[in-house]
């Protein structure tokens, strides 16, 4: 249960953290986060790191024993 139990995650962004977020309900979440100037022209690989995982067996009961976490829709840039 998300509510009682959130999803609490950093985002990094090559490697420097560059904020974070709590999920406690269900739906689509808007981030807005900016990118320090360093990082800015660079290649940009993000990574979440989340409290918690969860597995599709526990749920569902199908031997699908992925550890996973959230679903991210969508990622861009803008000046």
């Amino acid at each position: 249960n998300i509510e009682k139990e959130p999803i609490i995650g950093d985002v990094l962004c090559n490697g420097m953290k560059i904020g974070n977020f709590i999920l406690n309900e269900y739906g689509w979440k808007y981030l807005d986060l900016e990118i320090q100037g360093e990082l800015k022209g660079e290649v940009a690989r993000f990574k979440l790191i989340l409290n918690r995982t969860w597995r599709p067996d526990d749920f569902f009961r199908n031997s699908d024993t992925r550890e996973l976490g959230i679903l991210v829709k969508r990622i861009w840039c803008e000046d």
